[in-house]
């Protein structure tokens, strides 16, 4: 019994024993291991951009705002007043690269959103809603006047949409585009201007499509932001891509109406024509086109549709013939491109037949009609033995003039069908003048 109890007291120390003797400091990983083992994967995603909407007061600078958020995730998050929870996620069609929220999050909300596609999207009550607009080209800045949506793209062109979609006006500028913003203007009664930096370092400010000022900053500005500075209520900071820091304040006394913009324009434009007088004759034709509107617009139309037959008519007749430089047959669609090269009296005339059509042509003659006086060619026919379809094929043929003076002549180029007595096609080659040297 002794004995037993011996071999379970040292079975039951060898159980309490790790098989595997870990080193110190790798206790602590097993713990935070099995603390975590239980909880769901969280993968972290990347802000892109942030904005801030206004809670419920819109005019008050120190008003409850709401932190929104674009991830890398194509997610739109919009953070409670405290910044530490998500009020209202919504997904994206893309990452978002610009946002600029609209409105006041508790009364009516719009968040304009531009995604890395290259498109403009808009989310309103939580949701995205259909209207997409689509640019030109990549866009590198958005801002929000009124109800226009401003744009600029890459192509050194500022767009202006409707929150509808349709287009207002754009705007061509004469360097790149780096960033974008809007002025308030409060004493103007609420007057909102686009500001505009280029890469040729100025900064343009424009009310609605009019140029009002011009500001030189002689490097190029990264990004701008504007609102009150101070005792003064409006002001723009510009950084710029050497790091500096500039403040301009706004004069109180600048007068920016559109009839104030600077000269854009050449001043022929503003030249007016020389309109000549209205004649008895005109008078009476403009009564005439009034009058008989419809009678002529049906001639017109019947003339027009007369015409285009016509044509058709002949461009079939030519292909039917064989005079045309493509052939196209139930048995077969041939297509032949003829140049010259050289300067003379020695040319060498290159020609490209390719089968067009889906079934191959065997045994295909091509003959030369030209002034026998006037030309000589090395090669009077070509047989070619096989054309496979989608396939091009050059040959090349040595033309002589063997006229002293020099005559420009004609060679013509007949591809042969054995089974009819027309030519599959034709083509005329208009040989130049060869050069004495």
């Amino acid at each position: 019994n002794s004995n037993n109890n011996n071999n379970n007291s040292s079975s039951d120390d060898s159980s309490r024993k790790p098989a595997i003797d870990l080193p110190p400091g790798v206790h602590q990983l097993v713990q935070y291991a099995s603390s975590i083992k239980r909880q769901p994967i969280v993968q972290l995603t990347v802000v892109t951009c942030m904005e801030t909407l206004k809670k419920s007061q819109a005019n008050d600078p120190r008003g409850e705002s709401m932190l929104v958020v674009g991830t890398e995730q194509g997610q739109l998050l919009i953070m409670d007043k405290s910044g530490t929870s998500i009020n209202t996620k919504v997904q994206l069609p893309s990452v978002p690269v610009f946002i600029k929220p609209v409105g006041l999050f508790d009364v009516d909300y719009r968040v304009v959103v531009v995604c890395r596609d290259g498109r403009v999207y808009q989310v309103k009550k939580g949701k995205v809603i259909g209207t997409v607009i689509h640019v030109d080209s990549q866009p590198c800045g958005l801002t929000v006047i009124g109800k226009n949506i401003i744009v600029a793209c890459m192509d050194s062109v500022v767009h202006a949409f409707h929150f509808k979609g349709k287009k207002s006006f754009s705007l061509y500028m004469p360097s790149a585009v780096t960033c974008i913003n809007s002025l308030d203007v409060v004493q103007k009664g609420s007057l909102s201007l686009l500001l505009i930096a280029l890469a040729d370092g100025t900064v343009r400010m424009y009310n609605g499509k009019s140029l009002i000022h011009s500001l030189v900053v002689n490097e190029v500005v990264s990004t701008m932001a504007t609102g009150p500075y101070s005792r003064e209520e409006a002001a723009l900071v510009l950084i710029c891509k050497s790091g500096a820091l500039s403040i301009k304040l706004l004069k109180r006394l600048a007068r920016l109406d559109a009839a104030n913009a600077l000269e854009t324009t050449p001043a022929e434009q503003d030249i007016p024509l020389r309109i000549p007088q209205k004649t008895k004759l005109f008078v009476e034709q403009t009564q005439r086109e009034r009058e008989q509107a419809v009678d002529m617009h049906s001639i017109f139309q019947r003339d027009l549709c007369k015409l285009r037959l016509s044509a058709a008519r002949s461009f079939v007749k030519v292909i039917s013939d064989g005079q045309g430089p493509m052939s196209s047959s139930k048995s077969a669609a041939l297509r032949l491109d003829a140049q010259v090269r050289g300067l003379g009296p020695s040319f060498l005339l290159k020609l490209v037949v390719k089968n067009s059509g889906t079934k191959p042509i065997i045994n295909v003659p091509i003959t030369f009609a030209y002034d026998h006086e006037v030309y000589a060619l090395g090669k009077s026919l070509l047989q070619l033995p096989v054309l496979l379809p989608g396939l091009s094929y050059e040959y090349e043929v040595p033309v002589t003039c063997i006229v002293e003076d020099g005559v420009a002549g004609q060679i013509r180029i007949f591809i042969c069908n054995p089974k009819s007595a027309l030519p599959a096609l034709s083509a005329v080659v208009n040989m130049p003048v060869p050069s004495s040297i």
